[in-house]
Formats: structure tokens, sequence, C-alpha cells
């Protein structure tokens, strides 16, 4: 057993002792270190933009969510000169309109697109595809205002006062 130690001792010792050991021990820890901690800095910089404000929003659901849901974008942004643009297409034409606004989105004409349809409403999904996709604020304002709207819907089918919806579900943490 004395044996097995001196060799496993020996080894030790003939590792620690090149170079790379030491270099993977020294910069081994900054490098992760900047691994966490540089996507953490460049998400608490990166800000919402005005981007997301010119948009246009696909409602195939034909109960004029987009619009509610653009003004919600907006939210009270008093600043803003423009506010994403409402199309209220058949559900029959939404792919049409998908490929029409993937080419403004191509051309730069708009930022993105939101799509909204009948799992919209159900609150499965809705899909957005634009510049903004990578921006983190931004889809969380898109997020948050179709989530907002879709909760004040279900609150005024439900019975629920329009005036106290507002009031029972705005949250200013921004």
């Amino acid at each position: 057993m004395a044996k097995l130690w001196a060799i496993v001792k020996r080894e030790y010792l003939e590792r620690v002792r090149s170079k790379w050991f030491v270099i993977a021990t020294m910069f081994g820890p900054i490098i992760m270190g900047a691994l966490v901690i540089i996507p953490a800095y460049i998400t608490a910089k990166s800000k919402s933009t005005e981007a997301i404000f010119n948009s246009t929003i696909l409602d195939a659901t034909n109960t004029g969510i987009g619009e509610r849901i653009s003004l919600a974008i907006v939210g009270n942004n008093l600043t803003a000169r423009v506010r994403p643009k409402v199309i209220i297409v058949p559900p029959a034409a939404l792919s049409q309109a998908e490929s029409t606004a993937t080419r403004e989105v191509i051309e730069r004409r708009m930022n993105g697109y939101i799509v909204l349809d009948q799992q919209t409403l159900a609150g499965e999904r809705a899909r957005y595809a634009g510049r903004s996709a990578t921006s983190i604020p931004d889809m969380e304002r898109v997020r948050s205002a179709i989530r907002q709207t879709i909760v004040a819907m279900r609150l005024e089918k439900a019975g629920v006062n329009p005036d106290s919806i507002k009031e029972l579900t705005f949250m200013p943490l921004s």
C-alpha cells in the first residue's frame, strides 16, 4: 500500500508541475465567472426600445383583442409617436397575411409582427416574428400585454366590471 501511495503522490506532483495545470488553475475560474457574469450584465443593460411600437398585429380572432393588445403594448408611454398597427384578417387568410408581414420586415418597413389566433384566446400561444425577438425587455412587454389583455377579456366574460378589471390587474412595476 505504501508503494501505491508513493506512485499516486509522484503522478500527482508531475501533473501539478506542468504549465497547463497552472494556466487552467488560474484562468479556469476567470473564464467560468465570465460565462456567468457577462450574459447577466448584458441582459441588465438591455432596455426596452420603441422599435416594438413599429410592429403589426395580425388579429385572426374576430374579437378585437388586437386593438386592446396594441394599446397595452404602448401602455402609459406618452412619448410614443407610433403604436402597433392592427390588421384584422380572416383565419383562412392568415398565412397570406404572415407572408406579407414577413416581406415587410425583411424590407425594413416594420420591426415585426404578432400573430393572434384562437390559440391565443385559449391562452396557449401567440407568435412574434421580427427584429426584436432577441430583446428580452421588448418580448416581455409583448408577453405582458397579451397576458394582461387575455385576463381582462376573461374577467369581462365572467361578468366583472371593466373599470374594476384595470384596477385589479394593473401593476406599475417598470
